[in-house]
């Protein structure tokens, strides 16, 4: 999801978009920059968070300023409300990255290289698929479509992430930040 929205699709598609209806692209490096500070902000912030109030409660905001980026971008293309999306696409991004890699540091799988790869390359696939598929819904139904099934795989991951924080409490617990600690049981 994450290389999909946003590694694929933000870097790609919609500066495409903000093109067309005359962005200048100075300006649309302006917003891809606002956007890479925002995740940096985002991903130290999300981390420190993910640390003391578990991993959970972070990774459902943080999926939802996505879902709320996407959905900004989608419907207008006033600048300062572009720019808030941006900042909002941004701040999810690091969070995402940040709180999944802890995720993954939690579970048996994140102790080896093995695992580690496996999550990257999966990113990396979004990453690279992301944009092909995006660019062609675009292109035959429209950048509100492509918006659309962004939001779509956005809120398909929060929904399993909301479901898991029902099913083992983490967010409830403060602490037990080793995996099998009470409160956070094994992954994987």
């Amino acid at each position: 999801m994450g290389g999909w929205v946003f590694y694929g699709m933000r870097t790609t598609t919609v500066p495409l978009q903000l093109a067309g209806i005359g962005y200048a692209v100075g300006l649309i490096g302006l917003l891809l920059s606002a956007g890479a500070v925002a995740q940096l902000i985002g991903s130290g912030a999300a981390g420190v968070l993910s640390d003391h109030s578990g991993r959970v409660r972070p990774l459902v905001a943080a999926l939802a300023l996505a879902a709320a980026g996407l959905a900004l971008l989608g419907a207008t293309g006033d600048v300062t409300v572009v720019l808030v999306a941006f900042v909002l696409l941004g701040l999810a991004g690091g969070a995402v990255a940040s709180v999944g890699t802890a995720l993954l540091g939690d579970s048996r799988f994140g102790r080896s290289g093995r695992g580690v790869g496996i999550f990257w390359v999966a990113s990396d696939i979004a990453a690279i698929f992301g944009p092909l598929v995006s660019g062609l819904v675009a292109e035959h139904a429209g950048f509100g479509a492509a918006y659309a099934v962004a939001i779509a795989i956005v809120l398909f991951a929060l929904a399993v992430v909301a479901r898991a924080r029902r099913a083992d409490g983490w967010s409830r617990r403060r602490g037990g930040l080793e995996p099998g600690a009470p409160g956070r049981p094994e992954l994987g």
